[in-house]
C-alpha cells in the first residue's frame, strides 16, 4: 500500500499581496497576512512579533509625519514618504523571512491566498492602526494646558513618559540652542 504524499491545502500569501494591503490600507494589514503565513508555517509567535513591529512602525511614522507636517512639509510629500516607507518595510520583512518558503510551497503545488484577503486585511489593519495611533496623534495636538495635565497624569499615575509630537520641535529646537551655548563656552574658556 502506497502512501500519499503530503497535500499542501493551506494558502500562504505572495510579496503583492502584502503590498496591496500595505498600499490599500497601512503596514498592519500587510502584518496580518504576514502573521497568517507564519502561523500556517508553525510559527506564530514570529507572527506575533510582525504586528507588534508593524504597529511600533506606524506610529513612529505617523509621529514623524506630523512633526514634518508642522515644520511647513508639503502634504503630498510626506505621503509620499510615509508610504514609500511603508511598502519598502513590507518588502524587506518578506524577502527576509517568507520568499523561501513561499518559493518553496509554491513551487509544490501549494495555493496562494486570493487578492481580496488583501482588501479586508487592509480594512482590518487601518482600523488596529487607527485605534492605536490617533489617540497618540490627538494628545499631540492639545493645547498647552491640556497637555500639561495628560502629562501630570502620566506621570502621577505611572506609565510610560510620551514625546508629544507639538514637544518634539521644542525639544530639538531648545538642544540645538543649548548646543550653541556650549560650543560658544568651550570657545572662551
Amino acid at each position: 500500500m502506497e502512501t500519499e504524499p503530503h497535500r499542501l491545502d493551506y494558502r500562504l500569501y505572495r510579496r503583492w499581496n502584502l503590498e496591496l494591503a500595505t498600499l490599500l490600507g497601512s503596514p498592519v494589514g500587510a502584518a496580518l497576512l504576514l502573521r497568517r503565513n507564519f502561523r500556517r508555517l508553525g510559527n506564530p509567535r514570529a507572527g506575533r512579533r510582525a504586528v507588534l513591529a508593524a504597529l511600533l512602525l506606524s506610529t513612529a511614522v505617523v509621529s514623524v509625519a506630523v512633526v514634518a507636517l508642522e515644520w511647513g512639509v508639503q502634504c503630498s510629500t510626506v505621503s509620499i514618504l510615509v508610504e514609500l516607507i511603508f511598502v519598502s518595510a513590507v518588502f524587506v520583512a518578506f524577502e527576509r523571512w517568507m520568499k523561501n518558503p513561499v518559493e518553496a510551497h509554491v513551487g509544490s503545488g501549494g495555493p496562494t491566498g486570493p487578492w481580496w484577503h488583501a482588501l479586508a486585511a487592509a480594512a482590518v489593519g487601518l482600523v488596529i492602526q487607527a485605534a492605536i495611533v490617533m489617540p497618540l496623534v490627538g494628545v499631540a495636538h492639545l493645547g498647552p494646558g491640556r497637555r500639561m495635565i495628560a502629562q501630570f497624569q502620566l506621570n502621577h499615575f505611572g506609565g510610560a513618559r510620551l514625546i508629544f509630537a507639538a514637544d518634539l520641535r521644542r525639544t530639538i529646537e531648545s538642544r540645538a540652542d543649548s548646543t550653541e551655548l556650549l560650543v560658544k563656552t568651550a570657545a572662551v574658556v
